[in-house]
């Protein structure tokens, strides 16, 4: 039954040795083995390979030849061994190789026999991070994210993106807002965008809008609202009426009096109302005969009466054309020296001048 050799004790290569008892004793005899080593030759030369136990490397130097632990190799050619840390010395069989415990990052310690000869100790196999070291790196938008060095040297899966957010913070957003204004807002320290802010530097309108406003009679008048958020000049006054609302005519109407209209709220004129405070008459209105007289049969008006500008009627005047009054035939005049002319019935004077009168003319 194999034994197994408590701490302390080396694994020593088997090429070493070739008389295993003789082995055993120089073991014993050298590295004063704590709690005692196994007997057995078998632990000794189980191994072509060098362990250092627990990572440590041994601080006694050996060596024995093919026979008596002196000077020799595994075939009996050359001497050899292996003295601290500095690795084994001497001829060796090529493809021969010890390890000296763990190195670096989860290496090992080994040393190659390479040409017959012990080649210097590297530390191979190694990892790409110790072990429990950490990493960090950014990640989305201003998050980081981690992942640690696990016990064989190798990088874990990096671990969830922490604190990232659409934005970083300070950053800042503006955008068009109402009537040519703006309005901002500013990343938080979670790396959050917070509300818009008020808009800020608005105009007095919305481009493209248009204001029209009431004009004359009932008109109107337009302006746009220009690209800077700002009114433009009015238009020229559209669409009137023939009136102001509100507005009053007055008319003549009968013998001097008058009448009124109102232009209603379409800036058109309602009917005229009554004709109030006439006359007698109309102004150059032709009224009634006057100066009429009959003699027999005959009767005769030479005159009429005209309405005057007082709507009243005027004095009785000859007619258009006469040229004097009938008076049923006294009516006369001087046309000469003891003559005259009588007034004829159609209130013309006669054409002769009667002469021999006593007339006093």
């Amino acid at each position: 039954m194999r034994s197994r050799r408590p701490p302390g004790c080396y694994n020593v290569p088997a090429h070493v040795f070739k008389k295993p008892s003789f082995v055993v004793g120089i073991m014993v005899a050298a590295f004063a083995c704590s709690g005692g080593c196994a007997t057995g030759a078998d632990d000794a030369i189980a191994s072509n390979v060098h362990l250092q136990d627990g990572g440590g490397k041994p601080e006694t130097s050996w060596g024995g030849s093919s026979n008596e632990g002196g000077s020799g190799g595994e075939s009996g050619g050359g001497s050899g061994g292996w003295s601290g840390n500095a690795g084994a010395t001497g001829t060796c069989t090529d493809g021969d190789e010890k390890q000296y415990g763990t190195c670096g990052k989860c290496g090992m310690q080994i040393q190659k026999c390479e040409g017959g000869t012990w080649g210097a100790m590297q530390c191979m196999g190694e990892g790409v991070c110790e072990a429990g070291a950490t990493e960090t790196t950014d990640c989305g938008t201003n998050g980081t994210q981690t992942r640690s060095c696990n016990g064989a040297c190798e990088w874990d899966a990096w671990g969830v993106c922490q604190n990232n957010g659409p934005c970083n913070q300070g950053d800042t957003q503006t955008e068009p807002c109402g009537n040519c204004g703006t309005r901002s807002r500013t990343c938080d320290a979670n790396n959050q965008w917070p509300a818009w802010g008020a808009c800020q530097g608005q105009g007095e309108c919305m481009i493209g809008q248009n204001d029209s406003q009431v004009c004359g009679n009932c008109g109107t008048k337009t302006r746009t609202c220009s690209d800077t958020c700002t009114w433009g000049s009015y238009g020229s006054c559209t669409g009137e009426g023939v009136c102001g609302t509100g507005e009053t005519e007055t008319a003549n109407c009968g013998g001097c009096g008058t009448k009124s209209r109102t232009c209603n709220w379409n800036c058109q004129w309602d009917a005229y109302g009554a004709c109030t405070g006439g006359g007698e008459c109309t102004p150059g209105e032709v009224g009634p005969d006057c100066m009429c007289s009959t003699l027999g049969s005959t009767t005769a008006c030479c005159g009429t009466q005209v309405c005057g500008n007082d709507c009243k009627w005027g004095a009785c005047q000859l007619k258009a054309g006469n040229t004097c009054n009938w008076n049923k035939g006294e009516t006369w005049h001087c046309c000469g020296t003891n003559s005259w002319q009588w007034c004829l019935s159609s209130c013309k004077w006669s054409t002769a001048c009667a002469s021999g009168c006593n007339c006093g003319c």
